[in-house]
């Protein structure tokens, strides 16, 4: 016979989508069943198989019979606690009803955490935290004078890298992607008061980006992010990859989400991949638009308006600062890429200047041999010559003794 921690235990191990605890009530030990998912579409009922062959009766395995639709201890054999459903609430007056109290799609760039049932409104006031953006800028400023100071000084002359051209590549890359204008609004980083001096070095005028802020709030975003505006409200940009391409593109869906359908569609005649009501663009998604310029909603991500088809407007699609100086440094890396290339350069030559040494070594060694060989037989030769000298000094002596 199994224990209530056995059973609690086989549920848990199961991995079927709620989780057992055992709670003391003060009158004895309960097992309770709770969904790993909240919201009334995950509600949950129990099956069970019973050696006795009767599965909704009060007996055995039968007692953990659950489901919310039979009868009270004839297949609906536990407690219910809490029922699955929704929270329900108002923004502006609109009513919304979200699967969870942690609700962050209502409102773009807002996250709502809902903690208790209330009877009158509360306000919500959203603002800037401008304190925490400057400091954000203000330590990125720094980080890029000390990765160029970093590369300025391996320029120098006697520095490891000084015969390398790596690091003013680097520098000059680095500097020409913050350089760089967001064409689709006209924005660079002088427009938030980051400016480089004649030198490279970078400064921030913190004066510069309240008075961009104050303009527009989203002067940042647009400036970084990648960013998606689409013409019609039926239509929600989700984002892009790092494939896709800056441009605008035309909507057409052939077949609307919901009732059982997948969205289908194009982005500017090039047909997407729809999963649910998000249409994504395929890969391969190649196009020129009307000024002759490459184009690519590889990777654009749209989401559509369940029941909603054929032409909704046009999304334009605009890839941030922050964006190219990530696929900027992936490239580096990357098969081909400058420092996969340096580096397998210098790989080569490294292993031709063990090779070089190995030779070199081999060469030293065959010198030695030679140089031993030869003061062996200078040896032996002087050896020679000491005993002819001792043998002509006898015969010298003897002659002056004779005489």
């Amino acid at each position: 016979q199994q224990t209530l921690n056995g059973i609690k235990t086989a549920i848990n191990n199961a991995d079927s989508g709620v989780v057992a605890s055992i709670v003391n009530n003060g009158s004895g030990e309960r097992l309770v069943l709770t969904s790993k998912e909240t919201g009334q579409d995950f509600g949950f009922k129990i099956d069970v198989a019973d050696d006795d062959g009767n599965n909704t009766n009060q007996s055995g395995l039968s007692r953990l019979a659950f489901d919310p639709a039979g009868v009270v201890n004839a297949g609906n054999n536990l407690e219910t606690l809490q029922t699955s459903q929704n929270a329900l609430f108002t923004i502006n007056n609109l009513a919304v009803s979200k699967s969870s109290n942690t609700v962050s799609d209502a409102v773009e760039g807002v996250t709502f955490t809902l903690k208790k049932q209330t009877t009158g409104p509360v306000e919500i006031n959203v603002a800037l935290d401008s304190t925490a953006v400057k400091k954000t800028i203000g330590d990125f400023v720094t980080a890029y004078n000390k990765i160029r100071g970093n590369l300025k000084d391996q320029q120098q002359k006697d520095a490891t890298l000084s015969k390398e051209t790596t690091p003013s590549r680097l520098e000059r890359g680095l500097r020409d992607i913050l350089r760089q204008t967001v064409s689709s609004y006209g924005l660079s980083v002088n427009d938030i008061g980051m400016q480089f001096d004649r030198t490279g070095v970078l400064s921030f005028d913190q004066s510069k980006l309240d008075t961009a802020l104050v303009n527009d709030p989203k002067t940042l975003e647009k400036l970084f992010a990648n960013t998606g505006t689409t013409t019609d409200a039926r239509v929600s940009f989700l984002g892009g990859a790092s494939s896709t391409l800056n441009g605008t593109y035309a909507i057409s869906i052939t077949q609307a989400a919901g009732g059982g359908n997948t969205v289908a569609g194009t982005f500017g005649g090039v047909a997407g991949t729809g999963v649910d009501n998000v249409l994504t663009g395929a890969a391969g998604t190649y196009a020129v638009d009307g000024s002759g310029n490459p184009t690519s909603a590889e990777g654009l991500q749209l989401a559509v308006l369940e029941g909603e088809s054929g032409a909704l407007g046009t999304v334009t699609f605009s890839r941030g600062l922050a964006s190219a100086l990530s696929a900027w440094i992936d490239t580096l890396n990357e098969e081909g890429g400058m420092l996969d290339s340096r580096t397998g350069g210098l790989n080569s030559k490294l292993q031709r200047l063990e090779k070089d040494e190995e030779r070199f070594n081999l060469r030293l060694d065959q010198i030695e041999k030679r140089y031993r060989l030869q003061f062996t037989s200078l040896d032996t030769m002087l050896a020679s010559m000491q005993q002819t000298q001792s043998y002509l000094s006898q015969q010298l002596s003897a002659l002056s003794n004779n005489r």
